[in-house]
């Protein structure tokens, strides 16, 4: 027997052909003769064999699953995004809070250095803290404990 369906020719085509028209012509004169109720049956079993039916039962409860927690996943990121997003009402009273902390924080500045030279600074050397931001200061004092090379 030949394994190459490739190279059949025209008479083993017309062969099966023959014998799949006729086992088709037994299986109709079969279907025709049998009561109903066994053709009922044999529709039933066959049907048995269709898992579309069990697929689509699965792939619903598959999209019911993954379409919840995708819902769900959405109204969190839409509470979170309302939830962790900072409230500006008015930029002037934001502003106003970061002028009050800048504020804040040179006047500390200024009493940590006024006291660090009433402290540690010799007598006669003079800061120049008059006013001025502590960035000067800290250069000033810089130069106090490590000399600048010329």
């Amino acid at each position: 027997m030949k394994t190459n369906y490739q190279n059949l020719t025209a008479f083993e085509t017309a062969a099966v052909a023959m014998v799949l028209l006729g086992l088709a012509l037994i299986g109709l004169q079969v279907w025709v003769v049998l009561p109903d109720e066994a053709r009922t049956d044999i529709v039933d079993a066959v049907q048995i064999l269709d898992a579309r039916k069990a697929w689509n039962t699965q792939l619903a409860v598959n999209e019911f699953v993954f379409g919840g927690m995708d819902a769900f996943l959405q109204q969190f990121s839409i509470a979170a995004v309302e939830v962790f997003q900072p409230v500006v009402d008015n930029t002037r009273v934001v502003a106003g809070h970061f002028r009050v902390a800048f504020e804040s924080f040179t006047a500390l500045s200024d009493t940590l250095a006024s006291n660090y030279k009433n402290n540690y600074v010799q007598p006669g050397v003079e800061a120049g803290m008059g006013g001025k931001v502590l960035g000067a200061y800290l250069e000033k004092l810089a130069e106090q404990v490590v000399p600048a090379q010329n």
